[in-house]
């Protein structure tokens, strides 16, 4: 199976939403199997179409426009609308792939984006990753040359990879979902589910049922906020607390070490993340000054450049967060969190954990109580 991907622009939205302004409109074309996809760009004149091709179909004997005006027509046949302009033509193939090493083993090179992972567009999930991907290398490289050590990039592949092998897989979950209506129809008439009969009324509520329980592909917060890395600059929690479970259907806010940090509007309306600085920021809510201190004079001493949240008083905020100490990487994840410490030793081993200039070998869960 392959794709015919028709981008193009077009104003007639009187024939374009005749059903109804949509995002998605997935449809079924003559034998009775899963046709393709028309998706608004803009909800304004730039569209795309995915016309699905059997195997063995010569796409060069396709007219672009027709390949539009039959997926949009679905069992009912061609249907027009006005085409102002065709921007691109392609055709390409669903495949799901993730490479085996995103870096050399000297780490001198690394892979990001689609150079490391290919998914199907189900989802949505291809650029977010790569822009993942670009942030937790960028922030790396950069801290690299300034003041980490060689743990920190070491530690771009084991956060990283992770996230594409459940995404893509995830990916292909989903067009499942719209392959799975060749199921549904079968051998008989495909036109029969347009039918005002009881067995028509029947296939209908089937497909919204299965549409209904198979809702991700614009759902699934989980798997575009919920991911949470390891890696041997990530500090484990204490024993004993327990991690948040991963669903790909919901996104639970924590602070458990390698989760992005919850975002929430602190007592004066403004979002946590604008009070963060543009490298490592420390966030507090204690009244204990002396850890924090010797978390700061840590850094200094280690040049890292960091910024001291201090938010002590804001309740709510603290109860999302759930801990007086939590140190925020520049992509905002948690690198670690605590209720306290307890000397300028284990300050500055937290904080070289977190650069990579020392790794993460036993279990360093007492730092931090």
């Amino acid at each position: 199976m392959s794709m015919l991907l028709v981008h193009f622009k077009s104003r007639d939205l009187t024939r374009l939403h005749k059903q109804g302004q949509f995002w998605h409109l997935f449809t079924i074309t003559e034998p009775g199997v899963f046709g393709g996809a028309i998706i608004a760009q803009d909800e304004v004149d730039t569209w795309t179409c995915h016309y699905v091709l059997p195997p063995g179909t010569d796409a060069s004997a396709i007219d672009s426009k027709e390949a539009v005006y039959t997926v949009l027509g679905g069992l009912n046949g061609s249907y027009e609308v006005e085409i102002d302009e065709l921007l691109v033509r392609s055709v390409w193939t669903p495949v799901i792939a993730v490479a085996r090493n995103y870096a050399s083993p000297s780490h001198r090179v690394f892979l990001a984006g689609d150079a490391a992972h290919q998914n199907i567009p189900t989802g949505g999930y291809g650029m977010n990753m790569g822009i993942g991907d670009a942030y937790d290398l960028g922030w790396k490289l950069a801290a690299s040359i300034q003041y980490a050590g060689p743990e920190l990039l070491r530690s771009y592949e084991p956060e990283r990879r992770p996230v594409a092998m459940r995404n893509v897989e995830h990916s292909g979950t989903h067009m499942q979902v719209h392959l799975s209506l060749n199921d549904f129809l079968g051998e008989g008439d495909p036109h029969r589910i347009d039918k005002p009969t009881e067995e028509g009324k029947a296939l209908r509520q089937k497909i919204h049922e299965h549409y209904q329980a198979h809702d991700g592909e614009n759902k699934d917060f989980g798997i575009e906020m919920g991911y949470i890395y390891e890696s041997k600059v990530i500090q484990r929690s204490k024993p004993g607390e327990v991690k948040p479970p991963f669903r790909a259907s919901q996104y639970t806010p924590s602070t458990w070490p390698g989760s992005r940090v919850p975002h929430v509007f602190l007592s004066d309306e403004s979002a946590i993340f604008d009070h963060f600085g543009k490298d490592w920021s420390l966030v507090t809510f204690t009244n204990n000054d002396t850890d924090v201190e010797m978390l700061l004079t840590s850094a200094a001493s280690l040049n890292i450049p960091i910024k001291h949240v201090d938010i002590r008083g804001e309740e709510h905020t603290h109860s999302v967060w759930g801990f007086d100490l939590v140190l925020v990487r520049p992509d905002e994840h948690v690198a670690w969190r605590a209720n306290s410490i307890g000397s300028i030793v284990e300050a500055r081993q937290i904080l070289e954990i977190a650069v990579g200039l020392s790794a993460v070998v036993a279990d360093v869960s007492a730092v931090g109580r």
